[in-house]
């Protein structure tokens, strides 16, 4: 018996993945900013 589910893993890969997401549009606005556009 695996301790977790699958449909946890794959609702923990969501959420990593979208986190990584926001946060990567984060680095890239402050890139911006930081460029002068």
């Amino acid at each position: 018996m695996y301790g977790i589910d699958v449909s946890d893993q794959i609702l923990a890969n969501e959420l990593s993945e979208a986190l990584w997401a926001e946060q990567s549009e984060r680095l890239i606005a402050a890139a911006l900013r930081r460029r002068g556009h």
